[in-house]
């Protein structure tokens, strides 16, 4: 005669399963979003790096291109005129503030947990979207004579620094949040760079700057993301470049 499964012993085996998904479910869905957003980190640092040197065959050195500005502001549209046609964008609102090119009111924190501001209140950053949702903001850290002289590093950051690239890769998504979702580049006389790298120092390095999300506030985790491909850094304080490149 055949055994079947009595009721009470469906009910604890599925209470089992309920529990182990319970516990393991969180942590699946967490590493598929992190997953997503280096995919999204890599392919918007892509776009810009190829955009820039179309700009550069079609418009000449960025570093003459912004000597025509006499302010921040007219620097960061500069830089913005400089790459747009080469950007498929969904929306350009340039200086202007309260245009929905970030999230409308919406204020982005820091790794830290510390306030960062209203993106889209901004009037010195030139912004948009790309077609793909992304928000982006171009800054210009100098103007005029002294475009693309300024240094945030060694190597090749050191003395040819002509603006950033701020970056929300899933634009309108939550969180919101520098290091997470939110992140920085650094535009050079010659290319882009992607903060936290080795040549960055201080608050834009990962060790000023990311490795610990208690104290950080996220400028440097661009780098470490593209390159080792994770957000550990979320998980544990013992990250480096050369011998711990992911929590156990």
């Amino acid at each position: 005669m055949k055994k079947a499964f009595t009721l009470a012993e469906v009910l604890i085996t599925l209470g089992v399963i309920g529990v182990v998904a319970a516990m393991t479910l969180p942590s699946l869905i967490q590493k598929h979003n992190e997953k997503v957003i280096v995919n999204q980190l890599k392919k918007v640092y892509s776009t810009f790096a190829q955009a820039y040197k179309m700009a550069e065959a079609q418009n000449g050195p960025l570093e003459d291109y912004l000597a025509q500005a006499t302010n921040t502001g007219e620097g960061s549209q500069a830089l913005m005129n400089y790459f747009a046609p080469y950007l498929n964008i969904g929306k350009n609102c340039g200086l202007s503030a309260r245009k929905g090119c970030f999230p409308p009111e919406v204020k982005y924190l820091r790794l830290n947990g510390s306030t960062y501001g209203v993106l889209d209140n901004s009037t010195d950053r030139s912004k948009g979207t790309l077609s793909d949702g992304a928000s982006f903001a171009f800054f210009a850290n100098s103007y005029g004579a002294d475009a693309c002289k300024k240094s945030f590093g060694t190597g090749p950051l050191e003395g040819k620094a002509c603006g950033s690239i701020y970056v929300d890769v899933n634009g309108r998504k939550n969180p919101n949040i520098q290091g997470i979702d939110y992140f920085s580049f650094s535009i050079t006389s010659e290319t882009i760079l992607p903060d936290g790298g080795q040549y960055s120092i201080g608050t834009d390095s990962f060790e000023g700057g990311c490795k610990d999300k208690k104290t950080h506030q996220g400028w440097g985790c661009a780098a470490w993301v593209i390159v080792n491909e994770n957000l550990d850094y979320l998980h544990c304080d013992d990250l480096d470049w050369n011998t711990k490149t992911k929590c156990k």
